[in-house]
């Protein structure tokens, strides 16, 4: 399963934006293994985050991305427009 959500602009320029850091909270409620990779989309492109295996606590994850994915340089704020994250579970 995934899961898309979409940002709105940033209220002002931010100036420079050092990186994207992308959080979920997740747990497994079922048998068998389970893992959780964060991704963050720009356009087209998705770069993702380590795998990371759930287990039934709650634990929080998260993943830096420093470049936008779609260009391999450092966010815009119009990049980051155009970015969605994801949580993905596999």
């Amino acid at each position: 399963t995934r899961d898309l959500l979409r940002f709105t602009s940033l209220p002002a320029n931010p100036g420079a934006i050092k990186c994207v850091q992308v959080s979920a909270r997740a747990r497994k409620d079922d048998a068998g293994a389970r893992s959780l990779r964060t991704v963050a989309k720009s356009g087209a492109t998705e770069a993702t985050g380590a795998s990371n295996a759930l287990g039934t606590r709650y634990q929080y994850l998260a993943d830096v991305f420093a470049t936008d994915p779609a260009t391999g340089a450092a966010w815009t704020d119009l990049s980051r427009r155009s970015r969605n994250q994801k949580d993905s579970y596999h």
